[in-house]
Order: C-alpha cells, then structure tokens, then sequence
C-alpha cells in the first residue's frame, strides 16, 4: 500500500511538470500517508521474535491471542506492549523458550482478559527452562478462567522436575483480578528475583510458594485484598548453610509440620497462620534455631488460621543453639495435640534452650509454655511475658 501511494505521487508530479508552462512553479505535493496500523495476532513462538509497541494508547491492544500458544524461542516484548487474551486460552513458555519482557514505569507491558474479568482467560505457564524468563514492570490480569497444571489456577505458573524446572525474576509488576494465586511456583521451580512487585484481588493467596523460596523475597512488595492472604507456604522445611531470612509479611502455612534445620531469623512485623494442626519444629540438627525479634510496635506473631483455641499444635524447640529467641512476639491458639502428655503455645524439652522475653501466649486449651527440667530458660521468663486465656495455665513444668 505504502509502496503504491508512493509510485503515485511520483508519476503524478511527472504528469504536472509535463503539461505545465516552464516558468509556471510546481504545485504542492500529498505526502505519503502511512499504512493504517491495526491489531495483530499472536500465534505460537519458534524462532527469536521480538514484539513492537504498536498503539502508544495502551486502551488499544497491540496482540491479541486466540488460541492457545507455545513460547519455545526467545520472546522479546517492548516497552508499551497490550497483549489481550480470548477466553479460556492460555501462553505456555517451554525450553527452549522464554519471555524478556521488560517494560518502564510509564509504559508498562500487559496482559490482560479481551473481557477485564477476573478468571476470563488461564494465564501463563513457565515449564523447563535453562534461563528464567523476566517479566519487569509487566501487569497480568483477568486470569484462572480454568486450571493451568494439575488443578492449579495461577496468573503465572511455575512447574517442570528435576533440573528442568520453570524460572523467573520479577520484578515492578502489578497482578491483579485473577481467580487463582498471583504467582505459583511448585516444588523445584526457583524465583530468581522479586522486588517491588504488587498483588492484589486474587481468589487464592497472592503468591504460593515453597518454604525454600521465601528467602528470596524482597522486603517491598505489597500483598492487598487477596482472599487467601498475602503468601502461602508449603512443604516445610527450612534448611541451609547459612541463616534464613523472611522479610515481613503475613504468611500462612497448611501442608505439615514445618521443620526448621538451620538458623531461622523473622523479620519484625512477620506473621505466621498455621492451618489446622499443623506445628513448627525447631529440630535438634546442628545450627538450627528460631530467632523471632520484633519490636514493641512490630510483633512477630505466630497464629492459627482458625482463631479458635488448639487450632493448630504450637512450636516445639529441641534446639540447643543461644540463638533460639522469642521477643516482643505473640504465639497464640496452639495446643491442638499433645506432646508428651501436655498441651501447650510453646513446649521447651530436655536440654533445649530459648530465650523467651516480652512474649504473650494466648489462647491455648492447655498451658502458654511447657518445659522440662532440664531445659534452659531465661530466669525470668515468668514475669518477663504475659499470658492469657490458657485453659490449663501459663506455664507447666515438667
């Protein structure tokens, strides 16, 4: 079209200058018009494709996608990019593919429902990759129309085994109005990076997650409205060379006991659900201990789900480390089982040590703390803390 418009215009000024006197100026000139842009569509990826910004008015997609479609090369999306999605379809990036998606504050890269309805279309899914996929000031909405792997509903999935397993580093995104978890990433999958992300309106927790992974959280990201919480936790163990770290936020645990094998540090401000029977352990493995130090006005709470008396079974500590601390934290409604005879918030056996200062332990239908004899508490540990409606007392010695 360009092409002919031009040849036009050419042939058009030879004609004038032809049959007009030789001292006669030429006329003004049409400038080529541009070829009317429009809204492409996106199929699946096989070779190295880079997507331009199309429309600057990001009400205007610049892809659409139809069908369901596979990334199996590099994806490069530029700053600006709208990507609407038809109902029900799905993206799936698998190796060798995957998506560099970086965008700028002022001009973000989208994917979102071509109906903006939460659960309109299924999402993204990350499978086996070599190198993770980076998605930076990118928004993702409207997703969990149906299940993206094994009856997961997810704006993005990370999924795969073994070495062959979904990656990502995200980064200043925005998900929001998805009927699922914001971001999952399954057993084996790895986050890269994760800073200054939002998750809001999501019909699961914002971000579903192994306990592994939540070291690699920043401490900026904003969770909000999210009907499950901010983050949800499974398969419980926290273990390592070195010292954990959880940056603070609401976190809720339902998948087992949570088994703490090296040092655990909490963030002031941290707070831990655990579902219905479920309980903390601080194991005896050389190097493991808990060191939960909030502040007077940032507690780190450990809380049942339910707020129900026993709704979950408390922290048992059979570590010997100094480091073991419970200050300015709150640990309440545990007790839901028995340990070694007893109910209790907190149980301290044999030669276990823990510092327990400016603690309340609260509503357990046995005692606030459990100890052995042998165990080693601070002296004070009596009128250090407080204690509230424990149906059997506030502390028992054994």
């Amino acid at each position: 079209m360009k092409t002919r418009l031009l040849m036009l215009a050419a042939c058009s000024g030879l004609l004038f200058t032809t049959s007009c006197k030789d001292d006669q100026a030429p006329g003004p000139q049409t400038p080529p018009t541009e070829e009317p842009k429009e809204t492409l569509v996106l199929g699946s990826v096989t070779t190295p494709t880079t997507l331009a910004d199309i429309f600057s008015d990001p009400a205007i997609p610049d892809y659409r996608v139809y069908a369901d479609i596979e990334i199996e090369a590099l994806l490069t999306i530029a700053p600006g990019v709208v990507i609407e999605v038809a109902q029900g379809k799905r993206i799936d990036v698998a190796a060798p593919g995957m998506i560099t998606a970086i965008g700028q504050a002022n001009k973000k890269i989208v994917f979102r429902g071509q109906t903006a309805q939460a659960g309109f279309w299924r999402g993204i899914s990350l499978y086996a990759s070599t190198e993770p996929s980076v998605l930076e000031w990118v928004e993702i909405a409207h997703t969990g129309s149906s299940e993206l792997f094994d009856g997961v509903k997810a704006a993005i999935g990370l999924f795969g085994s073994g070495s062959t397993t979904g990656k990502l580093s995200l980064k200043n995104s925005h998900l929001h109005h998805n009927a699922g978890y914001g971001v999952y990433v399954a057993s084996g999958a790895q986050l890269h990076q994760f800073a200054g992300n939002t998750f809001s309106q999501h019909a699961e927790a914002g971000l579903y997650l192994p306990a592994t992974e939540v070291q690699k959280l920043d401490g900026a990201s904003i969770f909000t409205e999210n009907a499950k919480g901010g983050i949800e936790v499974f398969t419980g163990v926290i273990e390592g060379a070195a010292e954990v770290v959880w940056p603070a936020y609401s976190y809720r645990y339902t998948s087992g006991s949570l088994s703490v094998r090296t040092g655990w540090k909490l963030s002031p401000g941290t707070t831990i659900e655990m579902g219905d029977n479920q309980y903390i352990e601080v194991t005896s493995q050389a190097g493991a201990y808990i060191h939960a130090a909030g502040t007077a006005h940032q507690k780190v709470t450990f809380s049942g789900i339910s707020k129900q008396p026993g709704a979950w079974k408390g922290i048992t500590i059979h570590s010997t480390h100094q480091l073991n601390l419970l200050e300015h934290a709150v640990v309440e409604y545990g007790g839901s089982a028995v340990s070694y005879g007893v109910k209790a918030n907190v149980y301290v056996p044999y030669s276990s040590k823990l510092t327990i200062r400016n603690t309340h332990l609260a509503h357990s239908p046995g005692y606030g703390l459990y100890y052995r004899s042998s165990a080693v508490l601070n002296t004070d540990f009596e009128t250090a803390n407080t204690f509230e409606d424990n149906a059997s007392g506030s502390v028992y010695r054994d």
